[in-house]
């Protein structure tokens, strides 16, 4: 039997009476039943705790890019661009090989390293047993034979990264939730297809100025913005990073929810005259993304 409050939310939006409220409901009684479906957990956790995140997917994926930035940075520095020196590896290095090693694909992997990542699955235990740690924090790779040291090599020279969801993972996910519970029904489908934009921008509109702890006391807020890839509306986390030893700080941002709606068609005039949104933001009943006056 469904819910007929959750029935009756479902009903109006697919009748074109937008209204948030249905949503942020409906997203609070998806998160607890969504059976593992991970950006319906995550969109829900975010509307019941969007001051401050942290665990979940996108919690994750930021920290998975933190450790890719802290390892990367000496690169990037202007005063002194630094190759990878195995005596004086980051102190972040372990993670940063599991974290890189989790999202390259097979492909990758066979052309680069020579190996499948099954096997780079069990070659990497070794690699990190090899790390010697230094007095100041920093590893060096002491024991490595040449297969090892190829898979090394191969990680330590990708940039691997990846959002957490996008929006259509999200619609689907959403969608099968609500059909699992008897919300939507099988005929309505294709009358459901017509809620994908405002699903994806109110998912945006409840990320955007929430705090991500990723490690101690640093923090990451996630920004709305409508100047990501041709622009297309998504949310970007600008990660701080340190070089080893010193406080000079440099951020990387990528995008951790991408979508393919165009702010020329989905967001209100304020919104199109800047790529910096840092107002806050909503979905009005139009289903535009607007400032909140």
């Amino acid at each position: 039997m469904p819910d007929p409050q959750m029935r009756s939310r479902v009903e109006r939006l697919m009748n074109g009476a937008f209204r948030v409220d249905d949503l942020t409901r409906l997203f609070l009684y998806a998160r607890d039943r969504c059976d593992g479906r991970q950006s319906v957990q995550e969109i829900g956790d975010f509307v019941a705790h969007h001051d401050e995140r942290t665990k979940g997917i996108v919690t994750q994926t930021t920290r998975d890019f933190f450790s890719i930035c802290r390892f990367i940075a000496p690169r990037f520095d202007p005063k002194r661009r630094e190759d990878v020196n195995l005596e004086r590896l980051p102190s972040c290095t372990p993670e940063f090989l599991r974290v890189t090693l989790k999202r390259m694909d097979n492909s990758q992997l066979r052309t680069n390293a020579g190996m499948t990542k099954v096997r780079a699955g069990r070659e990497l235990p070794k690699i990190i047993e090899g790390l010697f740690r230094n007095s100041d924090g920093s590893y060096a790779l002491r024991r490595c034979d040449q297969r090892q040291l190829k898979l090394f090599e191969c990680l330590c020279s990708v940039i691997v990264v990846q959002p957490a969801f996008d929006g259509a993972k999200l619609f689907s996910e959403f969608r099968d939730t609500l059909k699992s519970h008897a919300l939507l029904t099988k005929n309505e489908l294709v009358l459901f297809e017509a809620l994908r934009p405002v699903i994806s921008l109110f998912a945006v509109s409840v990320m955007h100025q929430c705090v991500v702890t990723i490690e101690g006391a640093a923090s990451v807020t996630l920004k709305a913005t409508g100047g990501t890839r041709d622009h297309r509306i998504g949310v970007t986390a600008a990660v701080p990073t340190y070089h080893i030893g010193e406080q000079n700080e440099i951020s990387f941002a990528f995008e951790i929810f991408t979508t393919d709606l165009d702010t020329q068609t989905y967001c209100h005039e304020g919104l199109r005259a800047t790529n910096e949104w840092n107002f806050s933001i909503e979905v009005t009943e139009d289903a535009q993304l607007a400032a909140i006056a």
